[in-house]
């Protein structure tokens, strides 16, 4: 009788640890699940535009406000990227223009680029200022 206490405790207390380990292990996969939702979260409500989201598409709103401005062959001058953020789920670049009659004129223009839609379109004027500062 006293050995088979002895096994049904034994048996009892792996099982027992089995499940603990099982749980813990839940607990881990569900724990990280939780990290990196947050994460993402954090990501998609965070103000600030990453490097690598500054040196792609903040590039590519300069290579491309360039490629419109000479198009005509009016404009003189470099554009550089100036500040970035991100406003209502978008990515918004100032895009500093040369300083020529165009640019006296227009001031400086805002780039939104849409990661969502992969649309891409600047701003000026009251436009300008409402995504500035709205």
């Amino acid at each position: 009788m006293r050995n088979c206490l002895i096994v049904f405790l034994v048996l009892t207390n792996a099982a027992t640890g089995y499940a603990l380990f099982q749980g813990i292990d839940e607990y881990e996969r569900v724990r990280t699940q939780f990290v990196e939702a947050r994460q993402k979260i954090a990501e998609m409500e965070s103000t600030k535009t990453t490097d690598f989201e500054r040196e792609n598409y903040g590039q590519e709103c300069v290579k491309w406000l360039r490629e419109e401005g000479t198009k005509d062959g009016k404009r003189d001058g470099e554009f550089y990227l100036g500040r970035s953020w991100k406003k209502y789920g978008q990515m918004v670049f100032e895009v500093i223009v040369p300083k020529d009659q165009i640019g006296r004129k227009t001031g400086n223009f805002l780039c939104t680029f849409d990661a969502q839609s992969g649309m891409m379109y600047s701003l000026e004027g009251p436009a300008q200022e409402r995504w500035m500062f709205y």
